[in-house]
């Protein structure tokens, strides 16, 4: 009979720690959806910058498309630049700033995975690929290369700040 109690608390325990753990390998799911219904209503309720709602879709999609698809084309990055840049010239300084060091930064994202196994591909041309595979996606090259890219960003918000 205590043995029947035991394992019926290790069952719900077990349930439980299952249920907790398939939530969790779907934050990354959960979080995304929510920021793009929180964009999306920003974006429809208080008028905010179409850049907003180009932020909500995008975010809202990129769960159900494979990673390397649409957000790793220069058709996109595009039309990101276009929309950051027009949204940062509305607000001069530090958002201006911040647009252009996210828009410097995707690109250089986009130019580093050319030298990448993998590469990049055109929305438009999916057949369209460029890949020089000098380094394995995911390999320690190219961890070092984006650890020498991120000192490099905090050196340069570091000086900025600084500055002002």
């Amino acid at each position: 009979m205590i043995l029947l109690g035991y394992s019926t608390q290790a069952g719900a325990i077990l349930i439980g720690a299952g249920i907790m753990a398939g939530c969790l390998a779907r934050l990354r799911m959960i979080i995304l959806i929510a920021s793009g219904t929180l964009m999306l209503t920003g974006y429809a309720v208080y008028d905010w910058h179409w850049i907003a709602l180009f932020t909500g879709i995008a975010l809202i999609i990129m769960p159900f498309v494979k990673h390397r698809w649409i957000i790793h084309t220069p058709e996109f990055a595009i039309v990101l630049s276009i929309g950051l840049f027009v949204f940062g010239d509305q607000y001069p300084g530090l958002v201006m700033a911040s647009c252009l060091g996210f828009i410097v930064g995707w690109w250089s994202h986009l130019f580093g995975d050319i030298f990448g196994s993998e590469g990049i591909r055109s929305l438009f041309f999916p057949k369209l690929k460029i890949a020089l595979k000098l380094f394995d996606n995911g390999g320690n090259a190219e961890r070092m290369i984006s650890n020498l890219c991120q000192l490099g960003g905090i050196m340069i918000w570091v000086f900025y700040l600084l500055v002002l």
